[in-house]
């Protein structure tokens, strides 16, 4: 526990930290929280210069898009005694959903069954394989034709992508193969019997927890473009898969 009174200039400094860890931008993180928060990059700012004092129910957004918690923004822990009435106003802002809340179970599939069932896979019909809940705020927009794939730590062919953020061992992608097909960002192929990504941008956005701790590190609204270097990587081509969140287990 810690001791520490509330000081404007030392939260302000707290969000600069927490928005340079969850973030891959500066430019990201507005888009972000002002998407989230209703604000303008105005206030954003001055948030973070100290000229301004956020709401508590802003503060409780700050805290959950950057994966941390109101008391760690406010004091730099977990703060002892009673709490203030500002303190409290984020406490109940922050609380956790209802354990009522609907939530998508999607199917995870490894690159081994990617490659022995091209491409008709289908979550409704593979009912005893592994899943993986998704809050309905991003479950809402995924076909039932979507699946989790998991990036094998020895799958050399998609790490190191020229991304905004790059793929890992153990990256989690959500990849929805009817989604329709806007220009950008990274698309997932089969092909061969092999996964590989061929497009070269990720968009990033914030964090959510699904049963487990995750991190998200990248969105694309519009899902993806398929971009192939020939017309014979075209015709190899098994199938197309656009990922549509992806992220990390902290």
């Amino acid at each position: 526990m810690t001791h520490q009174t509330f000081s404007k200039d030392d939260l302000a400094k707290r969000l600069v930290a927490a928005r340079e860890r969850t973030f891959p931008s500066r430019k990201t993180a507005v888009e972000v929280l002002c998407r989230l928060t209703g604000l303008s990059p105005h206030t954003l700012r001055a948030h973070e210069r100290g000229t301004r004092v956020p709401t508590p129910e802003t503060l409780a957004i700050y805290a959950r898009a950057m994966n941390t918690t109101v008391e760690r923004l406010l004091y730099g822990g977990e703060r002892s005694g009673k709490a203030s009435k500002f303190n409290q106003l984020t406490r109940d802002v922050e609380a956790p959903p209802s354990h009522n809340e609907t939530v998508r179970h999607i199917v995870v599939l490894t690159a081994t069954q990617l490659a022995k069932n091209p491409p008709a896979v289908d979550s409704r019909l593979d009912m005893h394989s592994q899943t993986m809940p998704i809050p309905s705020e991003f479950g809402a927009a995924i076909s039932d034709d979507a699946f989790v794939y998991q990036v094998p730590a020895d799958d050399a062919s998609m790490l190191g992508t020229k991304c905004d953020v790059q793929l890992r061992p153990n990256t989690y992608l959500i990849v929805d193969r009817v989604a329709p097909v806007n220009p950008g960002n990274l698309a997932l192929v089969l092909w061969e019997g092999i996964a590989r990504p061929m497009a070269r941008c990720f968009q990033s956005a914030l964090p959510f927890s699904a049963g487990k701790p995750f991190r998200l590190i990248a969105a694309n609204p519009n899902f993806a473009d398929l971009e192939v270097a020939s017309k014979r990587e075209r015709k190899l081509c098994l199938a197309t898969w656009r990922i549509r969140y992806a992220w990390t287990e902290l």
